[in-house]
């Protein structure tokens, strides 16, 4: 049986093959920029995993898109690639992969100093 860590794994590999058009929401609001800004005090989850009533994985998954790269074609092509990749290396379907797009991102390294 192929464990939770092992598809999380996957999924970020296959995020980071995207060389910054996509990244984890969490990437750069666990820095405290975005949550000091929003006012929120706690880290967002980017990404999670489970299984439905019928033992299909569903995928959730929250990312910013960097300024300049289509919204509509990164979310799509990643869909895709997590889809059938996990489905063709770990033998378990996919019920659904929902990419939530939480913003746009400079791609410039961002950090937050508090004074």
């Amino acid at each position: 049986m192929i464990t939770k860590s092992v598809i999380l794994k996957m999924i970020a590999e296959i995020i980071e093959r995207y060389d910054g058009k996509a990244i984890f929401a969490s990437d750069i609001e666990k820095k405290g920029f975005l949550n000091s800004f929003l006012g929120k005090k706690h880290e967002v989850n980017s990404l999670d995993i489970y299984f439905d009533k019928d033992e299909k994985l569903i995928v959730e998954l929250k990312i910013l898109i960097r300024f300049g790269t289509s919204i509509r074609n990164t979310s799509e092509q990643l869909l895709r690639e997590i889809k059938d990749e996990i489905e063709s290396k770990c033998g378990i379907e996919i019920s659904n992969v929902d990419i939530a797009v939480r913003g746009m991102y400079s791609g410039r390294k961002m950090s937050y100093t508090k004074h």
